[in-house]
């Protein structure tokens, strides 16, 4: 019999977590979920994982299909997910490895760019699947990143995060720029952006900094913003006394007004920049989302995890208001206007707001039956009236009503 794919005897994940024994049985738990055998002659390992939904997701995007939405999701060491009407009921993974960020054409849910680590980016415009015929790849890399796979960029990125940030242009889905140690636009070119190691998409329009990695990059129009960290894998200092300078790395910077520069971070807390939003009806409008805890955990990290400039970042306004002191993670402007809504996501759950309260910002706890997990990522869905993903670091996707 020719050998398949699955002639190997099958065997758990490699990145292990927990360990159980009862009786005769041995239970592990991984990043694969929960998988036991019996200790003495077992066939193979079973898998323990129908109900459990235990995936640990960094970021989601969905697109409009026959049918309905394709649902992508990037995944810790389990690729990137797709839910779609075309797979039925069933999830199925086109791409392998880890999974990071996600960008998806919200009116065509087959065009999709995927992150493994490093800032390495494919492109798919069939959904993940080849008809196997020659040329008929489903997957393009192209990544201006120094660890790309097959070429070295000429320039390239020498320090973009493990998972690493990209974004589409919220008024003009074919205008993506990534972030490393630089700041790269592929300026329009969607899908057909293309890399090699003699031509690339990908230009450089701003450096963070040498040792610098960017964090978070939110795009409209002409206008970017970007967050940054910086030092030793973007971690605190382990040796100097800690204060606002050997705590942590981190700033800001935009071309809003049109040229680059960096923005005064001076009052914004000296933590992990995991978000910024800017108002697509108004680039001069922006969040900063701030990760980590305000007070004893981080020396010197200062107080609040979501800030509102109306200025272009010349100056900024904490609205954490009465949120609990807990990370957060991202945050969508949800509707226009005075209705307008502001939704984050936390390390605790997900928390939604009115647009122009300043200080006086209120939060409160939005939708019911969300698991006690770290929310990584809100993105929207689309068919068929609109709706709320929830992409959780170790229980799966979400989904809910749009507030």
């Amino acid at each position: 019999m020719k050998p398949s794919l699955d002639t190997c005897p099958r065997t758990t994940h490699p990145d292990q977590h927990a360990v159980a024994f009862t009786g005769s049985r041995v239970y592990v738990g991984n990043d694969g979920g929960v998988w036991s055998r019996l200790l003495r002659n077992a066939p193979a390992w079973e898998d323990r994982n129908a109900t459990l939904r235990t995936l640990q997701y960094y970021y989601a995007g969905a697109g409009k299909v026959a049918g309905g939405d394709a649902v992508w999701g990037g995944l810790q060491d389990n690729g990137e997910s797709l839910i779609s009407p075309a797979t039925g009921a069933t999830m199925v993974s086109p791409f392998g490895g880890d999974g990071g960020d996600t960008l998806v054409d919200p009116n065509n849910g087959d065009r999709a760019v995927n992150e493994y680590v490093d800032l390495d980016m494919w492109l798919t415009t069939n959904g993940g699947k080849s008809d196997g015929s020659p040329g008929s790849n489903a997957w393009i890399e192209i990544t201006p990143s120094c660890f790309a796979f097959t070429y070295t960029p000429s320039p390239c990125d020498p320090s973009p995060r493990f998972i690493a940030p990209f974004r589409a242009d919220v008024k003009d889905i074919d205008h993506w720029v990534a972030g490393g140690r630089y700041v790269w636009d592929n300026g329009g070119a969607g899908w057909g952006t293309r890399c090699s190691s003699t031509d690339c998409s990908w230009t450089i329009v701003y450096d963070t900094g040498a040792g610098h990695s960017t964090t978070a990059i939110s795009v409209s129009g002409p206008t970017t913003y970007v967050g940054w960290c910086g030092g030793p894998g973007c971690n605190p200092s382990q040796t100097a006394a800690p204060n606002a300078s050997t705590g942590f790395l981190r700033g800001l910077a935009t071309n809003y007004g049109g040229s680059w520069h960096a923005i005064d971070a001076s009052s914004l807390p000296n933590r992990y920049v995991y978000s910024v939003t800017v108002d697509p009806n108004n680039s001069a409008h922006v969040y900063a989302v701030f990760g980590g805890f305000s007070r004893r955990w981080i020396p010197a990290g200062g107080v609040g995890h979501v800030f509102e400039s109306t200025n272009g970042g010349a100056s900024w306004t904490d609205i954490s208001g009465n949120l609990p002191d807990a990370p957060a993670d991202d945050l969508l402007i949800v509707g226009s206007g005075s209705t307008a809504k502001i939704v984050l996501a936390t390390d605790v759950g997900v928390f939604v707001a009115s647009t122009g309260s300043g200080a006086a910002t209120t939060w409160s706890i939005y939708g019911t039956g969300l698991p006690n997990a770290s929310v990584n990522d809100l993105t929207l869905g689309f068919s068929p009236n609109g709706y709320l993903i929830a992409a959780t670091h170790g229980r799966g996707l979400w989904k809910t009503a749009l507030p």
